[in-house]
């Protein structure tokens, strides 16, 4: 190495390049007790002299460092630059390394921001499942947003059940079965088609596998057992009547305990003590928080069970609003029910008072003896009939 009595054109001393590259003095000194850059040359009084050449393995030792890379690494890494060749080669692995690191931090960033908006969607603090859907996120695990809706009692099932290989299979085999189902949907396959039974059969062989046989552990299940899914489970869907049919498609439906459900005339050819069970299920997953959308012509059902009605006409939604509100703006007239010995009669008035006062004394002087006596202003069916016409006119 040579030695300067003075700082010759060309070189520096170790502060003005820790100046220029934003380092300390002291780490050019360790990289130097390192073995990783020496000083070009020294001047007589001892001080380190370094060249525009040391500065660029200087940036070389940095960026990998940046990277995460040991001191150890880097040394292995660092090569003569003499040629070129010699100087594009280790930019080229370090733009490389770079696109490697961006890469894993923009995962790094999605995977953070996937978990605060798990965070914030679950609305209390539970870190064990925080853990979770870190350890799926880790995974890839495209299902991970499941897990805030599993109970602490499924959670420890699942993970005493999968470990990471057998968890990612059985998610593999889940999610190609559902693709296959909605291929069967929209190409309009019947149930009673082969593929269909043979797919059903998969998913419910699915189901037994993730709770063990136990099936205790589905959502919803007191409520499956109120729709008499036991009986019927090992007949074949053509064997089903069409009660049995509605009960199953409703449990099926309630199995993944989804937030929103869709029920399309749900109890269409049911028997009454099947439509009574029915509403009573549909009444419970309304107390659970369930948002229930409700398809049905059956007017008395609609009214006994939403709180919220749409009423389409011709295709266009002609109300929508609470039954009080549609009562408002359609019953204008008022309906007197009574019943007396002789029977049940209506009378239709748009003055309750005077129609009340003088249907009760014309009973009264005629001796009938009253047995009930109801007032409203129309039922929802009757009101659906007067907004049709009202549309047509």
């Amino acid at each position: 190495m040579a030695k300067h009595r003075a700082i010759p054109l060309g070189f520096m001393t170790v502060g003005e390049v820790a100046k220029k590259i934003g380092v300390t003095v002291r780490t050019l000194q360790y990289y130097d007790k390192e073995g990783l850059l020496s000083p070009s040359a020294v001047s007589e009084g001892g001080r380190r002299l370094y060249t525009d050449k040391d500065l660029v393995i200087l940036h070389q030792i940095i960026s990998l460092k940046s990277l995460g890379f040991s001191l150890n690494d880097i040394k292995h890494r660092l090569i003569s630059l003499e040629t070129p060749s010699d100087v594009a080669n280790p930019l080229t692995e370090q733009a490389d390394s770079i696109r490697k690191k961006i890469e894993q931090l923009t995962a790094t960033l999605t995977a953070i921001e996937q978990l605060r908006e798990e965070v914030l969607q679950m609305q209390t603090v539970n870190f064990k499942k925080y853990a979770d859907i870190i350890v799926n996120l880790q995974m890839k695990n495209d299902s991970y947003y499941l897990i805030k809706r599993f109970d602490d009692d499924t959670l420890d099932h699942i993970r005493n059940r999968f470990d990471k290989e057998s968890g990612l299979d059985f998610m593999d085999r889940f999610n190609r079965l559902s693709d296959e189902i909605i291929e069967l949907q929209k190409a309009s396959v019947p149930p009673e088609n082969e593929k269909c039974q043979r797919v059903v059969k998969e998913y419910w062989g699915l189901i037994t596998e993730f709770t063990n046989g136990d099936m205790s552990m589905l959502p919803n299940f007191p409520m499956l057992n109120a729709l008499g899914i036991k009986e019927i489970e090992k007949k074949q869907y053509v064997q089903l009547s069409t009660g049995q049919k509605r009960r199953l498609h409703l449990a099926i439906a309630l199995i993944g305990n989804p937030d929103i459900i869709f029920l399309d005339e749900p109890t269409a050819g049911l028997d009454v003590e099947g439509r009574v069970s029915l509403h009573e299920q549909i009444r419970k997953l309304k107390s659970q928080g369930k948002t229930i959308v409700l398809a049905s012509h059956d007017m008395a059902e609609v009214e006994n069970l939403c709180d919220r009605i749409a009423i389409l006409n011709n295709g266009n939604i002609a109300f929508c609003g609470t039954v009080t509100e549609l009562t408002d703006k359609i019953g204008e007239k008022y309906f007197i029910h009574i019943k007396t010995q002789q029977g049940n009669s209506t009378f239709e008035t748009d003055n309750i008072e005077d129609t009340l006062i003088s249907l009760l004394n014309e009973l009264k002087q005629k001796e009938i003896h009253i047995l009930d006596i109801k007032v409203d202003r129309g039922t929802l069916e009757q009101h659906f009939i007067e907004m049709a016409r009202r549309e047509t006119e």
